[in-house]
């Protein structure tokens, strides 16, 4: 987290241009600078790209590995590296390289045999370094007396570099009360002058100068050391005025220096995992339009049930839903005259009339007629009365009409409860002989669990509840299945599930749906991402407050090119789908659904983000998210003077280079006068 110190801010004239905008441009002179085969030059090409890799999509590895290569070949046999290539070492020229490379590690450093190339020449070049000390600071050569461009430049590789600072302290006395007038220098001097005294050395900042290689590297330097704030964010903007004009090839060098650092990695939308479920169901529908355990199994009554309860959730218009339900009205055909012939009740029959019901896909008669039928049925088969198949009828009679009251319904019910045994179900197995009743079992534990849940009590099935928790099924639909059901019913469970990839089991799939549907992955986003899409684009605004919706979109419109549309309403809700900017007050919504990474409680009356308190006599807090295929801006506000907070933020050039996880803009009314005043804002990045 950063700690901003609120700054006068300056009216600019802006142009509707982004960080990544910058940073694209910069990086494409930078790419095709020529290094002239000085170690120097070579040195910041590799430092500048380097940290502009995966921010542009003008800059590829190989881009950035062409330049390190180079550098890392013209090293010398003894660690360091020369003027040009080939030329003795001296300790400035290593120096510089170090610096290159430091950076160029950051960028490798998880490619195992890239990283280790350049992990190996850093060591070597340090060595070199350390070698070349001469007891108080460096010289230009090993040995010769030092001097002070020599000794600021091996300090700051070593600073930077993140060694261990002996030598530094030694030799800092030489550097320590002299600014250099070399903008890149006096960047170097300020880092190695606060890793030595803990402090950023204030008053050296002035001394930059006014060109716009100056004042990129001041922007970097402060960014750097502090992050964004104001005053960065105006140096920034100012770089924008030179965009086609620089005055020396070498700036765009300290530009993408600069801009790389409001430039964060884009975060591209994680998989759909819902919707591929859905796609691999539907791909995955036999020929006769049901579905089977397996891939490529025969169709099963039972299996398609599930499929098209699932495919509900998923599109129930789509072409797959027709087919499945034309499957199941043929099986609830053919089994309607089966049962008419010998009296016995099948489950498929009873799997296919409620996927018709939950469809409605029966007209009045038909209703009728099914209920009429389950009615005169024996619920069970030549082995006896099933639990399974009683289950399936009490759950088909309820939707057909029959109250929960109905004798028929209690009477079954209470059979199917006097039927558990040691809280789970079975099936009977009845001859003229014998007579056997084989349970707990799986699956008809599961699937009478999920058909009963919400017509009994929880106190009914607490057994249930407490075996299926105790002996979890070994079948991962059924794990699933189980899962689900418990959710259901809003009870504590420690059944862990392990996801498997889909596309094997159209069963297993099916539960996979209404698993992603409780549990949707929430996805990770950064508020760099957000602002890049909504540049040059169109973005809804729903907001609870017109006046805030007001300065937001006129800020969006004017500094990003957005084109906005405003909706004003009482009612707090986060569309699926497309992009948008939310304005609610704190607590309305949980920003968690849509974004990982940002979590605000409130604890003991107090809101924290992230366990940074919401306090002040006025907050906006700024969260980045996502939905199912758009980016959200959640825009929040509490107490007095979030309006005027929200013009300073929305309304200047830091509205451009907004990044991290979210941004929090507390004011705190020190002078007792109601008005908010910049010197009473702060503002902090997480």
């Amino acid at each position: 987290m950063r700690w901003i110190v609120p700054l006068i801010l300056m009216i600019i004239i802006l142009a509707p241009v982004s960080a990544v905008d910058m940073l694209d441009f910069s990086a494409k002179i930078a790419k095709g600078y020529p290094d002239e085969g000085r170690i120097e030059r070579l040195s910041i090409i590799v430092m500048a790209l380097s940290q502009a890799l995966n921010k542009t999509p003008s800059l590829s590895r190989e881009d950035v590995w062409v330049k390190v290569e180079r550098l890392i070949s013209w090293q010398n046999e003894d660690g360091g590296w020369g003027y040009f290539y080939g030329s003795v070492s001296s300790v400035p020229d290593t120096a510089y390289a170090l610096i290159g490379l430091k950076y160029a590690y950051e960028a490798f450093k998880n490619d195992p045999k890239r990283g280790e190339e350049i992990r190996v020449a850093i060591v070597r070049g340090v060595k070199y370094l350390e070698e070349a000390f001469t007891g108080n600071g460096w010289g230009y050569l090993p040995g010769m007396t030092p001097d002070y461009r020599s000794t600021l430049l091996a300090s700051a590789a070593l600073v930077l570099l993140g060694e261990d600072l002996y030598l530094v302290r030694k030799a800092y006395q030489i550097i320590k009360d002299k600014l250099p007038s070399d903008p890149y220098l006096l960047h170097l001097w300020i880092m190695v002058t606060y890793n030595m005294e803990g402090k950023i050395p204030e008053e050296s900042i002035k001394y930059f100068g006014n060109q716009e290689g100056a004042i990129a590297l001041k922007a970097y330097t402060l960014l750097s050391l502090k992050g964004l704030d104001f005053q960065t964010a105006i140096l920034l903007a100012e770089l924008e005025e030179y965009k086609h004009n620089w005055t020396d090839k070498y700036y765009p060098l300290y530009s993408t220096m600069a801009f790389s650092l409001v430039s964060e990695n884009v975060v591209e939308p994680s998989e759909d995992k819902l919707k591929k479920v859905c796609t691999i169901l539907e791909a995955s529908q036999n020929e006769d339009g049901g579905w089977g355990v397996y891939v490529g199994s025969p169709s099963s009554a039972s299996v398609t049930y599930f499929v098209l309860d699932s495919l509900r959730i998923c599109n129930p218009m789509s072409e797959a839903v027709k087919r499945g339900l034309e499957y199941m009205r043929r099986v609830y055909e053919r089994d309607m005259e089966e049962i008419k012939f010998d009296k016995y009740l099948r489950q498929s029959y009873l799997f296919a009339l409620l996927s018709l019901l939950e469809y409605r896909n029966l007209t009045y008669s038909e209703k009728e007629e099914a209920k009429s039928l389950i009615l005169s049925s024996f619920w069970g088969d030549r082995f006896g009365k099933q639990p399974l198949t009683t289950a399936l009828a009490i759950k088909a009679l309820t939707m057909l009409g029959i109250p929960k009251t109905d004798k028929i319904i209690e009477e079954n019910l209470e059979w199917l409860m006097r039927m558990k045994k040691d809280g789970g179900w079975g099936f009977t197995f009845e001859t003229d002989l014998l007579s056997w009743y084989f349970a707990p079992v799986y699956p008809e534990t599961t699937i009478i669990l999920d058909m009963i849940k919400g017509i009994v009590l929880p106190s009914e099935i607490q057994d249930v509840i407490e075996y299926v928790k105790d002996n979890p099924p070994k079948q991962a639909w059924e794990l699933l299945s189980i899962y689900l059901t418990l959710n259901k019913l809003g009870i504590n469970q420690s059944i862990e599930v392990e996801i498997q990839e889909p596309g094997k089991s159209p069963l297993y799939d099916s539960f996979l749906v209404k698993y992603y549907t409780v549990n949707p992955e929430v996805p990770r986003v950064n508020i760099y991402t957000v602002i890049s899409k909504f540049r040059n684009s169109s973005v809804k605004i729903i907001s609870t407050d017109p006046a805030l919706s007001t300065i937001v979109a006129k800020g969006m419109e004017s500094i990003l090119s957005t084109n906005t549309s405003v909706r004003l309403t009482e009612l707090v809700r986060v569309p699926e789908y497309g992009d948008y900017v939310l304005i609610y007050p704190v607590g309305r919504i949980d920003v968690s659904r849509y974004n990982s990474d940002v979590k605000i409680y409130i604890r003991a009356g107090h809101l924290t983000l992230n366990g940074v308190p919401l306090s002040g006599d006025g907050v906006l807090v700024i969260v980045p998210g996502r939905n199912r295929d758009g980016e959200l801006l959640f825009v929040l506000y509490r107490g007095e003077g979030y309006k005027e907070i929200a013009r300073l933020i929305f309304q200047s050039p830091i509205l451009k280079y907004l990044h991290g996880k979210a941004v929090i803009a507390s004011w705190v009314d020190a002078n007792k006068d109601g008005k908010v005043q910049v010197e009473e804002l702060s503002v902090k990045f997480l």
